[in-house]
């Protein structure tokens, strides 16, 4: 999932390679999830609790429109289907043997280039699309290895790792640090692993299953994110929410909704969403950076040296 701060999503040196995915049985493609934060420390003064985030206001888009935004024009991407031109592939794919076994011949077929993809970082798209364009970032890619695995009858699942911190940055102070999720398949034989950059990624890092829900989420985080990047602002935040009626107990989303708010001038909206994100999980360093910049934009300096020593002490503790 991408969690920019305040100043937008930016454009940074990759450090992934652009060349295709590389296969091995253990350990084979990741997503990159982008987050930005600000780094910052100085002395801080007590301040009083924030009031409860209204919500409903915040979910409705009103502080950037001048009427709520409605439910149904929500997106509903069919991230997981399958085109026609996938699914004849597919069907040619070992089809008398195992699941497992096909699984392996579609990995082979990758690797023998019968179907591509080159990694593109603002491209988070849908399965058939990942399929068609040829080109994605590591969500897209492991989107489109979902579908068409379990298109097979193999058992995959999304799976979160949590790999060191990459940096780069685009403006003073300002950072972006990668995450990543890839594709799990098990079965009695094993674990395979299907990884986007196999570099990246090691057995050894913390990793967990997400739910479909979860992972879908992430996608339209992403979508709404890079719409953001685009200025087209009415389809990002009808992404972001989409987001985040999938998960409104993510405090990630609500960081990131209060990113778009920011971007857009909305700053008592974006203080709220990056305080309930803070309601969701106290530590969240995205949201804690973000208000320190939000405040000292603002010239509430008490309030913004209070947030860079609440960001200090979280990384402090992050590194014992």
């Amino acid at each position: 999932m991408k969690t920019p701060e305040n100043s937008g999503l930016p454009e940074i040196k990759r450090s992934h390679s652009a060349n295709r995915p590389r296969f091995q049985p253990r350990r084979v493609a990741a997503c990159t999830a982008i987050a930005a934060v600000l780094l910052a420390g100085c002395a801080s003064n007590p301040v009083d609790p924030p009031a409860p985030a209204d919500v409903g206001w915040l979910l409705s888009g009103q502080a950037l429109f001048e009427q709520p935004v409605p439910r149904m024009a929500l997106p509903e991407d069919d991230i997981l289907g399958l085109s026609l031109e996938m699914r004849r592939y597919l069907a040619r794919v070992a089809p008398q043997a195992s699941p497992q076994q096909r699984l392996a011949a579609l990995l082979q077929g990758f690797e023998n280039r019968d179907f591509t993809v080159q990694y593109q970082a603002d491209q988070t798209l849908t399965a058939s699309d990942t399929y068609r364009e040829q080109v994605g970032n590591c969500m897209a890619f492991t989107v489109m290895m979902v579908a068409m695995a379990r298109e097979l009858g193999a058992d995959a699942y999304f799976n979160q790792v949590e790999v060191p911190p990459v940096w780069g940055h685009e403006e003073s102070q300002t950072f972006v640090v990668y995450r990543h999720i890839n594709m799990v398949s098990e079965s009695p034989r094993g674990r395979r692993v299907v990884d986007f950059n196999l570099e990246a990624y090691d057995p050894i890092y913390d990793q967990r299953r997400l739910s479909d829900t979860e992972a879908f989420a992430q996608y339209y985080s992403n979508r709404g994110l890079e719409l953001m990047q685009q200025a087209q602002m009415v389809d990002a935040f009808r992404y972001l929410r989409k987001a985040l009626d999938l998960r409104p107990g993510d405090a990630d989303l609500w960081a990131n909704l209060g990113a778009l708010y920011s971007r857009n001038r909305a700053y008592g909206a974006a203080e709220q969403s990056y305080q309930q994100a803070l309601q969701l999980k106290s530590n969240h360093t995205i949201a804690i950076s973000n208000l320190e910049r939000l405040y000292r934009k603002q010239e509430k300096f008490d309030l913004a040296d209070h947030y860079a020593e609440k960001a200090r002490r979280v990384r402090e503790s992050v590194r014992l």
